[in-house]
């Protein structure tokens, strides 16, 4: 009968790693399932000195090994997929409310307003734009095109024989 309390100890204590990693009890369940493993070695050394080392050695090794294998392979299944975030990817800049916007001015010509030495301000369009010279500093004045954009900035050059 005690090797079937040990049995049902070592469950409670998998459960218990299993919800700390589900649900935000920020250590309790962790907590629990120290406690649990801890009887469970505790009725092994009722059975024996070797059984209660063994146990011991086991839930020792096995415990941790479970919570790193459960944490990488959860995510993989229909509930880890339900339950746990997965981080979305998106390329640099296009969370950004402007970068659509941005992106159109590709190719577009327009005037620099202040010096880019690299940073400064352009006018596009009617548009005031923050932008970023592509190897040199540009002049404020000077006829700039827009060769590609990066988050909430534009990269400019200036226009051949300006």
């Amino acid at each position: 009968m005690t090797i079937v309390y040990i049995i049902l100890l070592v469950l409670a204590a998998m459960a218990f790693i299993l919800a700390e990693i589900l649900t935000p009890f920020f250590g309790l369940m962790a907590t629990l399932a120290l406690l649990a493993g801890a009887a469970a070695v505790y009725l092994c050394f009722g059975v024996s000195s070797a059984a209660g080392l063994a146990g011991l050695v086991l839930l020792a090794i096995g415990l941790p090994v479970y919570a790193v294998v459960l944490v990488k392979l959860l995510p993989r299944t229909p509930l880890g997929r339900r339950v746990l975030l997965t981080p979305e990817s998106r390329p640099p800049g296009e969370a950004t409310p402007t970068a659509g916007r941005l992106a159109a001015l590709v190719g577009k010509q327009g005037v620099a307003e202040t010096v880019l030495r690299p940073a400064g301000m352009i006018r596009i369009d009617g548009r005031r734009i923050e932008a970023q010279a592509e190897s040199q500093h540009i002049q404020a004045g000077a006829r700039i095109r827009v060769v590609r954009a990066e988050g909430n900035f534009v990269v400019v050059r200036t226009v051949d024989g300006a």
